[in-house]
């Protein structure tokens, strides 16, 4: 497409966020795209409107959308498809800005009718008490383009990503996911079975927003819980890493093993972690401890 007669629409899932230095970014770069028609759309779930809302709709093209029902991530990505213009849908989590001046002029040059294109996520060193999410953060997503290529479905990820309407009207977000986690994961899987390309590309932002130690431990224990839930649904197979981990262990019947070790040290290993102490690989036995606590029943790959 290179950007000629497109109409991209950039929506922005929000929960309170103050999105004032990404709309900046944002229409800073618009006034250098006059080849494309563009607007952009932010949902906010939280329960008062910002109050910086009328502000940013004195934007040219910048709509600002209250929805006080917080229904998760999923139904307001959702939403903001339904109510954003455009051919093209740009996703980008409200905690994110852009890393190089030309983010837009990027994704106008990849764009195509039937390719999904992945931005990627970056980061920038944080605080002690955010030290758990940044050492996750870079060492599971901070991954440059020609790495995400070899697993493009299992890299997909919403937080700065490109999704053409046409291929969203098929695959819209799993919006029976409202708890934390994992409707990146789904959508993922539905493009494969889909056989929708995946393009990814080195076109990264910056995730902003982090948790601090023990709030991103409290999402992570929920996150794997939703795992749980899912794979019992069939809704998960063993693309995803911990479930394939999962798979393994329970072929000689370890996942038993790990679930007594869950209960004599998952609490401790929680608060450890939950303190910034450890390290991603401590990280990742927690998971691998708690969706063993949680016993999922693997159940038969819906269709």
């Amino acid at each position: 497409m290179k950007g000629h007669n497109l109409h991209l629409s950039i929506c922005i899932a929000s929960y309170g966020n103050d999105v004032t230095a990404l709309l900046d970014h944002l229409q800073n770069q618009c006034k250098d795209l006059s080849e494309a028609e563009i607007d952009i759309h932010i949902s906010d779930q939280f329960p008062t409107a910002h109050t910086c809302a009328t502000d940013w709709t004195r934007y040219p093209n910048t709509f600002y959308h209250h929805n006080q029902e917080s229904t998760g991530r999923a139904a307001n990505r959702n939403f903001l498809a339904r109510v954003a213009r455009g051919t093209q849908l740009l996703f980008l989590d409200a905690d994110s800005l852009p890393v190089e001046g030309d983010f837009l002029q990027r994704y106008l040059e990849a764009a195509e009718e039937n390719l999904v294109v992945v931005g990627g996520t970056a980061y920038q060193r944080t605080t002690d008490r955010q030290l758990l999410r940044f050492k996750v953060g870079v060492k599971k997503e901070e991954i440059p383009a020609v790495k995400r290529k070899a697993n493009p479905y299992g890299s997909f990820t919403a937080f700065n990503a490109l999704i053409p309407r046409a291929v969203f009207e098929k695959i819209p977000f799993d919006s029976s996911l409202v708890d934390y986690g994992h409707e990146d994961t789904l959508f993922g899987l539905e493009l494969r079975h889909h056989v929708i390309p995946v393009l990814h590309i080195d076109n990264p932002a910056y995730h902003l927003g982090l948790d601090d130690n023990t709030q991103f431990m409290i999402k992570t224990r929920q996150a794997v819980d939703s795992l749980a839930l899912l794979i019992s649904k069939g809704k998960i197979d063993e693309e995803v890493r911990l479930f394939e981990a999962y798979m393994r262990w329970s072929k000689f019947g370890g996942h038993f093993i790990l679930r007594t070790l869950y209960n004599a040290v998952g609490e401790i290993l929680f608060q450890r972690l939950s303190s910034g102490e450890g390290n991603v690989l401590l990280f990742d036995f927690y998971k691998l401890l708690r969706l063993c606590h949680q016993q999922p029943k693997v159940g038969n790959k819906m269709p």
